[in-house]
C-alpha cells in the first residue's frame, strides 16, 4: 500500500503526528507512510466527492498578486473551462419513491472555476507540477478544504475570494491591465472537479489572453 495524503488542519496536527502520521514539507501535506494502518487517521482521510463539471480538455491559468501578509507579489494559479463542457444538475424525483437523478448541461460560456474541493489523480499531479504552493488547504471561510493559492515568500493563504470571486480580481481579470498580467497553458486532457463553476468571463477571454 501506498503512502496515503492527509487533510490534517493546524489545530490538529500534533495529533495526526503522535499516531504516525508523517510531514512531507516539499508537498506541505501530512500522510500515512506506506504500510502503515490508515484506520486510526480515518477523519483526515480525504472524502470521495463526486464531480459537478467535467470536460474533455481545460485550461490552467496564471496571474500575480499582492500577499495580503508580507505585500510581496506572488504567482496565483486557476483553472478555466472554455468551449463545451457539462455541469450536473440534481432533479428532484416527482414522489418520495423517487430519489431523483442527476444529469449532465452542457455549458459553452467561458468560466473560471473557484473553491475546487475534488479533482482526479491525474489533475492533482499535474497541479503539483506547476506550483509548490497551489494545494489543497483547510479555510475558515468556506468551512471546508479546497485548492488554494499560497504567497510563495510567506506561505500566506490566498482564498478564492480575493484571487478569483471578486470582479478584475488576478484571475478573474476584466479590464486591459489585469489580463496582460495572465498568462494560460491548455492541458489537452480529461478534466472533472467538484467546484464552483458560476463565474462567466465573457467568450473572449482565453483569445484576449492568448493575443
Amino acid at each position: 500500500m501506498s503512502r496515503i495524503d492527509l487533510m490534517v488542519p493546524f489545530s490538529e496536527k500534533d495529533e495526526a503526528k503522535a499516531l504516525g502520521a508523517r510531514w512531507d514539507g516539499v508537498a506541505r501535506v501530512w500522510y500515512v507512510p506506506a504500510g502503515k494502518d490508515p484506520a486510526p487517521f480515518d477523519r483526515w482521510l480525504p472524502k470521495v466527492i463526486e464531480p459537478d463539471v467535467r470536460a474533455q480538455n481545460y485550461y490552467i491559468s496564471r496571474s500575480s498578486a499582492p500577499c495580503w501578509k508580507c505585500e510581496g507579489i506572488t504567482r496565483v494559479y486557476g483553472f478555466i473551462l472554455s468551449g463545451s463542457y457539462e455541469v450536473s444538475e440534481w432533479i428532484e424525483g416527482e414522489d418520495d419513491d423517487d430519489e431523483g437523478t442527476i444529469v449532465w448541461d452542457e455549458w459553452t460560456d467561458t468560466t473560471v472555476l473557484s473553491y475546487v474541493r475534488g479533482l482526479p489523480d491525474a489533475v492533482l499531479q499535474r497541479v503539483k507540477q506547476i506550483s509548490p504552493h497551489w494545494y489543497m488547504d483547510n479555510s475558515r471561510t468556506v468551512s471546508e478544504p479546497y485548492l488554494m493559492n499560497h504567497c510563495e515568500h510567506c506561505k500566506a493563504k490566498l482564498g478564492d475570494f480575493e484571487t478569483i470571486q471578486e470582479a478584475d480580481s488576478p484571475l478573474h481579470p476584466i479590464y486591459p491591465e489585469s489580463i496582460s498580467r495572465m498568462s494560460i497553458m491548455e492541458v489537452d486532457e480529461p478534466f472533472s472537479a467538484s467546484a464552483s463553476y458560476g463565474i462567466s468571463t465573457g467568450p473572449d477571454l482565453i483569445a484576449v489572453v492568448k493575443k
